[in-house]
């Protein structure tokens, strides 16, 4: 029930506070693996960034990387979840399966280490939450994962090429 209450609490929430609020969760989240090694982390990034320059990177990693991650991520694993399963689950379970997939994938495609492979799944949960609450909100549930997506990418763009 107070899950509920909350769940409903941040779908009401002005966009901007709405986006605020993921965003500081994912830095809560996040938090801990900036401690942790990264040295086997950045093969691509770093590949990316010498072949295409940091100008290149940006791109990549604003722009580009958020709308096809954010488009198969959330939008076909979440979809197609309440797609194919809508006559055999409730949407409880729905919800709760789609929500796994959709952070499992996401952290499968980030896999450069253990640790990572950790974050990468708490940050893939963090944008299908996201994803599930803009549904509820009754707008394109597209633009707020994708939003912050690309805003916590730009983030750790600059945090790490400053």
């Amino acid at each position: 029930m107070v899950i509920k209450k909350i769940i409903y609490g941040l779908a009401k929430l002005n966009p901007g506070i709405y986006i605020l609020i993921f965003f500081l969760a994912l830095l809560l989240i996040q938090l801990p693996f900036l401690f942790i090694s990264t040295d086997s982390q950045n093969t691509s990034v770093v590949s990316i960034k010498n072949d295409l320059g940091l100008t290149g990177l940006f791109f990549i990693s604003v722009i580009i990387a958020p709308i096809f991650e954010t488009l198969i991520y959330q939008v076909l694993i979440i979809e197609g979840f309440r797609y194919f399963f809508r006559k055999f689950l409730s949407i409880k379970f729905i919800f709760i399966f789609s929500t796994f997939a959709s952070s499992l994938a996401f952290s499968i495609d980030h896999l450069y280490s253990y640790s990572y492979f950790i974050a990468a799944f708490c940050t893939g949960f963090i944008f299908a939450i996201l994803y599930h609450l803009s549904k509820l909100r009754k707008e394109p549930a597209l633009i707020y994962p994708l939003f912050l997506h690309s805003f916590w990418n730009l983030f750790v763009f600059f945090m790490s090429n400053i």
